[in-house]
């Protein structure tokens, strides 16, 4: 009998023929064969949209706050931050960097939580990015048709 292997519903100890012990598949098997590792086409097709579009971040402000829950001027700048971080966060203009676990201080003060933020509010700006041989106007070696 294996030393503290226990059943965890009902804590009997158990033995060693109800283990299971096996490992999975062994890195050996494939050794000498010759593995497909390119992608599929449907990776392919989401990789070359996503090329098909620039994409370029303009970032417009970067805060870091500290507040005293404590006080209740601080504790409604905080409560009225996180709520349009909130909302930035879904709308996809604003991006937290760090949000530390609230740090609980008993001083001179008194006893209350100090939290800090850090976020950035930015513009995604997404231009269509022209394919080649795409260009309006562009003559290619075709000859005028007057002629």
């Amino acid at each position: 009998m294996l030393a503290g292997m226990q059943d965890e519903m009902t804590g009997t100890p158990l033995g060693p023929e109800s283990i299971d012990f096996s490992v999975g598949d062994s890195m050996f098997e494939t050794m000498g064969k010759r593995v497909d590792t390119r992608p599929s086409p449907d990776v392919m097709a989401q990789a070359m949209d996503r090329l098909q579009i620039d994409r370029k971040v303009e970032v417009k402000e970067y805060v870091a706050r500290t507040y005293d829950l404590g006080d209740a001027e601080q504790r409604n700048q905080y409560q009225y931050d996180m709520e349009t971080l909130f909302f930035g966060l879904r709308l996809r203009t604003h991006a937290v960097i760090s949000r530390e676990p609230l740090q609980f201080v008993n001083d001179d003060v008194g006893p209350r939580y100090i939290a800090h933020l850090q976020w950035i509010e930015f513009r995604l700006l997404e231009e269509p990015v022209p394919t080649v041989g795409s260009s309006k106007g562009a003559d290619h070696g075709s000859q005028d048709e007057s002629s």
